[in-house]
């Protein structure tokens, strides 16, 4: 949860182009966040390749 907290909820995350304001905007944040951590974001323990790849 708080890595989660970190990179898509804080005020200067990269997935986040305005203010929560409304349920949907934190759906589409955490869809976004999602989607990176599953299939975008470089992975140490594999080698610092993508888990899609891996």
């Amino acid at each position: 949860m708080r890595l989660f907290k970190n990179e898509a909820a804080a005020r200067d995350s990269p997935f986040r182009n305005s203010p929560l304001a409304a349920e949907s905007d934190v759906g589409d944040v955490v869809v976004d966040w999602v989607h990176w951590y599953n299939y975008a974001r470089l992975h140490s323990t594999l080698g610092y390749s993508k888990p899609v790849e891996f």
